[in-house]
């Protein structure tokens, strides 16, 4: 069992807003020495994109608050369907659907040259997922005819921590394009016997025990210095 999986439910956005209410309250506007310096919100744009290749769909958004101009505080939230065209031998079809959320932090790395208007971030996330799966398989008999089999779960649950880095570029004044390479490694999800979890929104295929991902990203950016 997930022990945490109630308590991250509801947690997630609560964690965010709390650090961002307080980081207004104790930032201090054109003060460099601001605790807080910068808020930020961000759209995942390659996931739209992969719409157009997938019977499913995934949306991701990000907001964010850097604090003493190096510690990024992070809060990413999706949604996805996942209806991968091969799954398990005999299968018909299958789709996952489910809410995911992570938080983590990123360190703005300052310790090499890197250009003007372009940051690199490295950071840890926690991701929690939320969704049920359901699908189908046939089975055919050397007798003639077939058997045709649903399965699937409701209230399902996994988690997972991930190594990110990010790099990010402006293009006009608070505005940037960037990317976020991943590598996910399960913690723990509800596995199901005879047949198990697929796919498992937010993380990837439930057998892969580590899984690397990649993110394109807008982010708009609103400096209190």
């Amino acid at each position: 069992m997930i022990v945490i999986h109630h308590v991250i439910r509801m947690n997630i956005r609560w964690l965010l807003l709390f650090s961002l209410l307080q980081g207004v309250v104790l930032a201090k506007p054109n003060d460099s020495t601001s605790i807080m310096s910068q808020v930020s919100i961000a759209f995942d744009y390659l996931k739209l994109a992969e719409l157009a290749l997938s019977d499913g769909y995934k949306y991701e958004g990000e907001v964010g608050a850097m604090w003493f101009g190096q510690i990024y505080l992070t809060g990413e939230v999706g949604m996805a369907s996942i209806v991968p065209n091969r799954t398990y031998k005999n299968a018909t079809r299958y789709e996952s659907v489910g809410q995911y959320g992570r938080i983590g932090l990123d360190y703005k790395v300052q310790f090499i040259n890197i250009p003007p208007g372009n940051d690199l971030l490295i950071g840890l996330r926690y991701g929690q997922s939320m969704f049920s799966d359901k699908g189908s398989y046939r089975l055919d008999s050397e007798l003639g005819g077939s058997l045709e089999q649903d399965f699937g779960g409701d209230d399902l649950g996994a988690n997972w921590l991930e190594f990110v880095l990010t790099t990010q570029a402006t293009i006009i004044k608070n505005l940037y394009l960037g990317g976020k390479f991943r590598l996910r490694v399960l913690l723990d999800y509800d596995e199901r016997m005879p047949i198990d979890v697929y796919a498992i929104p937010g993380y990837g295929r439930a057998f892969d025990k580590t899984v690397p991902a990649f993110n394109l990203f807008v982010k708009y950016v609103l400096n209190f210095k």
